[in-house]
């Protein structure tokens, strides 16, 4: 899962050179992960979603939680897209939105593939659970 990958197993002893680059590589990106998933997934549409799974088949709903570090790493991963500003519409529906009032009618994916329902659009489920896949 994207958000538990900030736990590392410690390297034996010899592989202190391999450790210390391991360490220097930035940190996994979320949302580029899940934009190329998507692409790879469900190249077909660029503003409808696939047909959401079953209930049943989803992540149970007492797993669909977040972590503080995950918040944390999602603040600096908008923070260094430069959307440290973006409101609750842009961030689902795209930076390009001009109004709540209308974002939804504005998303597409061609336009912002960072926005939360760009990187769900091959699941059909939420954001979390896009992340826990």
């Amino acid at each position: 899962p994207l958000g538990t990958m900030e736990c590392r197993a410690s390297p034996p002893p010899d592989d202190a050179a391999e450790a210390a680059a391991t360490a220097s590589r930035p940190p996994h990106r979320i949302l580029e992960t899940l934009a190329a998933r998507g692409r790879q997934r469900h190249p077909d549409s660029n503003t409808v979603a696939v047909l959401a799974p079953e209930e049943c088949d989803r992540v149970p709903m007492c797993e669909r939680g977040v972590t503080l570090v995950f918040l944390q790493r999602m603040v600096a991963e908008l923070t260094r897209l430069n959307r440290h500003d973006a409101d609750a519409g842009q961030f689902l529906n795209g930076m390009h939105t001009t109004s709540s009032a209308t974002d939804w009618q504005e998303f597409d994916r061609a336009r912002d593939e960072y926005c939360g329902k760009a990187c769900t659009l091959h699941t059909g489920t939420s954001f979390v659970e896009a992340c826990v896949e």
